[in-house]
């Protein structure tokens, strides 16, 4: 998860680096409570009917749910976001605001 030096000692953190950080300290709650996972959808396609948006929903330990989705298209790689929300109902729906 780090690049290094032909001495093997570490330059920098990739990408994967920084994704684990968001899975396992933001996404998730840190400890060994119990996550529930739940479907999530969202239903942004690209013109060819490509799904652009990848959700996952968990309910953490401390009873805040938590999305994660994740973004991608043939120009740009994917990227992830966590941001801190409360949800009342699933399965969870996301819609592109027009």
């Amino acid at each position: 998860m780090f690049t290094v030096d032909k001495d093997y000692q570490i330059q920098q953190p990739t990408s994967q680096f920084f994704a684990s950080q968001l899975i396992n300290l933001e996404w998730v709650q840190p400890g060994s409570g119990e996550h529930r996972l739940f479907p999530a959808a969202a239903d942004i396609e690209d013109p060819a009917g490509h799904a652009l948006v990848t959700a996952y929903a968990t309910l953490r330990p401390d009873g805040q749910w938590s999305l994660l989705w994740s973004t991608a298209t043939v120009e740009s790689p994917p990227r992830f976001v966590s941001p801190s929300m409360t949800l009342r109902q699933t399965p969870i729906a996301l819609s592109r605001v027009r």
